[in-house]
């Protein structure tokens, strides 16, 4: 019963156009884009102990998100990574190439999380003169009892909400093994 079960599942999956994700020794797994781009380098993931996945749209690649796993042996710790990504340099919430709201604290599968929500002037190129766009980003931080967990969706501000449904999928299908 439960094999037909897990086959129909996966049917059910591809046809709405996603696939299963499992990260290396089951850290995470969450249902991702079937055709979206996966980008990964094992040998940084072990030496740096933080263990991602990246995965790309295939029509901007300035769209993405990403799913990482920090292990207590990475020497990050969630608080600090929350304080770090969530305001100025200076610690203010808004400067001329940055924009952060406060943080939230929210409730993830029954779990406490922290959401971030930012801006970040980018650029086309070194030149000064160079085009520049908002890259609107959404952090998810979620504490674990060894380690956290963050889930960053990027994208232009322009088009930022045309793919917040799949962040939304696999948030809702995200299973950590801590």
């Amino acid at each position: 019963m439960k094999s037909v079960l897990i086959f129909f599942s996966a049917i059910i999956l591809n046809s709405a156009g996603y696939k299963i994700y499992k990260m290396d020794n089951n850290l995470f797994r969450c249902i991702i884009p079937s055709d979206w781009k996966i980008e990964r380098d094992r040998e940084k993931d072990l030496k740096d102990k933080i263990y991602r996945v990246i995965i790309v749209n295939p029509i901007d690649w300035r769209n993405t998100i990403s799913i990482k796993y920090y292990s207590s042996q990475s020497g990050k710790k969630y608080d600090e990574f929350i304080e770090l990504n969530s305001k100025t340099a200076d610690g203010k919430l808004e400067g001329p190439n940055e924009k952060y709201e406060k943080v939230k604290e929210i409730s993830l599968d029954g779990r406490k999380a922290f959401e971030i929500n930012r801006k970040l002037k980018e650029f086309s190129s070194i030149d000064s003169s160079s085009d520049s766009y908002w890259l609107k980003e959404k952090i998810i931080v979620i504490p674990a009892k060894v380690g956290f967990y963050v889930i960053t969706y990027s994208a232009e501000e322009k088009s930022f909400s045309k793919n917040q449904n799949v962040l939304e999928n696999i948030i809702k299908s995200f299973k950590s093994l801590y």
